[in-house]
């Protein structure tokens, strides 16, 4: 017989695990000392905790590996809760392999467009323009909007657009939010 200590190095499972195990009833001692609480156990504890680091490494839970001790009394009951478990590990070997491809591309489009930002130089013109008829979106937000401005006036004005769309900014410097700005097509 083992005491407890004796028994987790033999078995490799903690004391915690093994205690956990026998509130669970899924490797319950061969004896427990009365008066002290002490848990024993024997080689047909050892044998059976084998066979639950087995199917702990085999992702089992807890309640299926009870199951799987408790309830399968031959080998053709066990052979199917292992099949049933490579079923359900092959889903999530699937699933996550959706993941990672779904990470990949969004990882691949985030490079790339950081990529392009870097690569792309903005100059700020300042210009005096004659006079001119144009269409104008005047709101008040981001610089990033300009491109929604663009795409309405676009659709609102079609066919009488004659150029090159611009902005005019009304703020006299920097707004990271809520700059005066008038998307325009001539």
């Amino acid at each position: 017989m083992f005491n407890i200590g004796e028994f987790s190095r033999i078995t490799g499972l903690s004391i915690k695990a093994l205690r956990l195990y026998h509130e669970k009833g899924i490797l319950v001692p061969f004896g427990v000392d009365e008066s002290s609480g002490y848990r024993y156990y024997n080689r047909a504890n050892a044998e059976r905790a084998r066979v639950i680091v087995q199917l702990r490494d085999m992702e089992f839970s807890l309640s299926e590996i009870k199951t799987i001790l408790d309830g399968c009394s031959d080998d053709g009951q066990i052979l199917a809760e292992l099949e049933k478990q490579k079923r359900n590990l092959k889903n999530k070997i699937a699933n996550y392999e959706k993941i990672v491809a779904t990470l990949d591309a969004i990882i691949f489009k985030e490079r790339e467009a950081e990529k392009a930002m870097k690569e792309l130089t903005f100059e700020v013109e300042e210009k005096t323009v004659g006079d001119m008829l144009i269409a104008g979106i005047r709101y008040k937000g981001k610089y990033c909007d300009c491109g929604k401005a663009f795409s309405t006036l676009g659709r609102k004005a079609g066919r009488w657009l004659a150029g090159k769309p611009f902005n005019l900014y009304y703020d006299c410097g920097y707004k990271e939010d809520g700059a005066d700005i008038e998307s325009c097509f001539p």
